[in-house]
Formats: C-alpha cells, structure tokens, sequence
C-alpha cells in the first residue's frame, strides 16, 4: 500500500531531477511540433530551476509493444469466442479493429500470454531502476498532434489502423503497464492552434511530485483560457 499523498494546494519548493527525451521506445523521434514543443517545455523547467538530463529510452519497444498488444487483445479474442458460442456472426456486429486484434491473438502461441506478462515484469523493474535516479520523467504524450476526425476510428481497416496506433500511441503504454503515475500538461499549442501534451511521470507513489509541479507550470504558463479552432465544451 502507498502512503496518501494528502491535499496539494500549490507548487512544491523542492528544485527536480527530470529525466528527458523526444524519442519513442521504437528509438524514433515524434513529428517536428511535437519534438519542438517538448524541448520548449524542457527549456521552460530549466529556467525553473530544475535539473534536466538527457537520457534514452530504457524500454525496447518492439519486445514491448508485441507484449502489450497480446495481453490487449486476449479481451477481443474471449469477445470472439463468445459470440461464436451463442450463435452470433462477429463480423456482423463487431468493429475491423476488434476483429483484427482477435486475429492477431489466435495466431500467437499457447503461451504467449504466459510469456507476455513475464516481458511485463521484466519492463516493469528495469522502468523503476531508471526512474529511481529521477524525480521526473519528461515525454512527448503522443507522436503527433490530434489527428483528424475517424483517423483513429475502429472501423478503419485493421493493417491501416495498427501502423498508425502503435506509432501514435508509443510513450503512454510504458506507464500504463508499469503503474508508474503520469500526466499530460496542456502547455503547447502547434502552429494550426492544436493542443501538444507533454508527459511528466514518476516514480511509483509519486502522485504529489506530478501536481506540484503541474501548479507551478501552470502559473508559470497558464492555459485555462486557449482552445482549439474546433472543441467540444
């Protein structure tokens, strides 16, 4: 059990040691706003006072991302199999995407959820040996900025669809599986008025860290008052 961090009314005082990079787990670096606003958001910690240190990546990401992908779509796979069961065409009522992550599954080994959750767990210590040398840990949330409406829809077709998700959905999963707190600080706006997160995580239990520091980015670069050319509010 961790201990409750408490109410957080304001910035912490405490000066941080904040891991950054721009690069995905693929070693690939996100579009150029994204990289460029990141590094802005680094620069903007520094003149801070906070320490920031340039790292990799720890995590492989195509050992992970295949991992990650098997423990999703064993749910899409029982999905499968029980409408099967009772007598129901999955093809008929069921999405391409759901589908295609049913299929990707079947066709894994016996024990590829046995293994893939033993990966879990190797990534999980080597994440929390890493990010035991720093308070925080700067990335992109997302390789590009808000993608287009039905981009991202489940009825696009699955090949399609899976290329564009694992190169867009490739800094967020890391903390997803290990349990490591994160969050995403509207702090930059690309050149079309789209929003750009940058992540800050921590170490585990590290939730007060997180929004002591959102409080004093915050004042430091408010955004309560910018939209998107188009929301939803």
């Amino acid at each position: 059990m961790l201990a409750p961090i408490g109410r957080v009314e304001g910035p912490g005082k405490k000066r941080l040691k904040i891991a950054f990079n721009t690069e995905n787990y693929y070693g690939v670096e996100p579009d150029a706003d994204v990289k460029a606003a990141i590094e802005e958001t680094a620069k903007l910690c520094a003149d801070l006072g906070h320490e920031i240190v340039p790292v990799k990546n720890p995590v492989e990401g195509r050992a992970f991302i295949d991992a990650f992908l098997t423990v999703w779509a064993s749910g899409p796979s029982q999905l499968v199999a029980l409408a099967k069961e009772n007598g129901v065409d999955p093809e008929a009522v069921l999405e391409p995407w759901t589908i295609g992550l049913a299929k990707y599954f079947d066709a894994k080994p016996a024990d590829a959820l046995e293994v893939s959750l033993k990966h879990f767990a190797e990534v999980t210590a080597k994440t929390n040996a890493f990010m035991a040398d720093y308070d925080v840990w700067l990335t992109p949330v997302l390789a590009s900025a808000p993608p287009k409406l039905g981009q991202q829809a489940p009825t696009v077709a699955f090949d399609t669809l899976y290329e564009r998700t694992v190169d867009y959905v490739s800094y967020t999963p890391l903390h997803n599986v290990v349990g490591t707190p994160a969050m995403s600080v509207p702090l930059s706006w690309n050149d079309a008025g789209l929003p750009i997160g940058s992540q800050f995580a921590a170490p585990l239990g590290g939730e007060k860290v997180l929004y002591e520091l959102a409080f004093e980015l915050e004042l430091a670069r408010g955004w309560g008052d910018k939209y998107a050319p188009v929301f939803a509010g």
